[in-house]
């Protein structure tokens, strides 16, 4: 069988499912930061979220776009908005001494 590598993909095939799926996994992503913001600041008095150097992330990690995709920025702007909302104070805290390394 001879394949045309010339032929244009039509869009209504295979380029708007994979659109569908991704608009489908960006919403499960939202959803998931929307209820964990929701149970955090409604749990506790304080939430203090790492100030995380997304960029310099993306420049040395391999798995880059799985922390593109993740917007962190959108993250902690959702945890501040239920804190406000659910009067928990939410902090960003410097990434320096918050993380150890796995032997």
């Amino acid at each position: 069988m001879d394949v045309d590598y010339h032929r244009p993909i039509p869009e209504d095939g295979i380029i708007k499912e994979v659109r569908l799926k991704e608009v489908v996994l960006s919403n499960k992503r939202k959803d998931f930061i929307e209820k964990l913001a929701r149970s955090y600041t409604t749990q506790y008095d304080a939430v203090f979220v790492e100030k995380l150097n997304v960029r310099g992330m993306l420049e040395q990690d391999s798995n880059g776009r799985n922390i593109a995709s993740m917007a962190w920025s959108d993250a902690i702007k959702t945890f501040e908005r239920h804190g406000d909302k659910n009067g928990c104070r939410v902090m960003t805290v410097p990434p320096e001494g918050t993380t150890k390394r796995c032997a």
